[in-house]
């Protein structure tokens, strides 16, 4: 991990436990606007991260917390001039919770079970690209910006069975946000 500023003021142990880095991403099924922290492993081949997202009643009827979990694949690199490199394709799997009174982990009454999904437990995938700068002098040792195409498996499960009533463009979102490394 990054972190050279700190690397001198903190234990070994802290500097293990403490985040990679924070994320904060503009739409993409996850909130309007989300934020979160997370660990990078592998030479950052791959990431984990946990983030809070929040969707205001003015844009989804009723205020929408969301607590996400997701993985993320980088799989490689392409370095270009000075501070800049390239990451040409990201691809995640996420899993979010949604709590509230109008969002249902089971459904009660006459449905079987299994026959309507929950509400408050939703699962999807992405894939992006990245690029980042390097900075130095700061505690922030990196900046990485992004853009994400994503979907839902529900959507993914109802578009299959739309006999041709959604088309691709129903299904998929685009997000953007920025990771900052420390």
């Amino acid at each position: 991990c990054a972190g050279a500023v700190y690397a001198e003021t903190l234990s070994p142990v802290a500097d293990m436990l403490l985040p990679d880095y924070m994320k904060l991403q503009y739409a993409g099924n996850v909130g309007l606007f989300s934020g979160g922290l997370g660990y990078s492993f592998f030479r950052e081949r791959v990431q984990a991260d946990l983030s809070y997202g929040y969707v205001p009643s003015d844009v989804g009827g009723n205020a929408i917390h969301t607590f996400t979990g997701r993985i993320s694949a980088i799989p490689f690199r392409i370095r270009l001039s000075g501070d800049y490199t390239l990451y040409p394709v990201t691809a995640s799997v996420f899993g979010c919770y949604t709590p509230g009174k109008n969002y249902v982990t089971k459904w009660k009454g006459p449905y079987p079970d299994g026959y309507y999904a929950p509400t408050a437990f939703y699962s999807g995938e992405s894939i992006g690209m990245r690029l980042r700068t390097a900075t130095r002098g700061s505690a922030v040792t990196a900046v990485d910006w992004y853009a994400e195409v994503g979907t839902l498996n529900q959507y993914i499960d109802d578009y299959r069975r739309s006999d041709g009533q959604l088309k691709i463009k129903d299904i998929i979102n685009v997000s953007f946000g920025v990771v900052l490394y420390r």
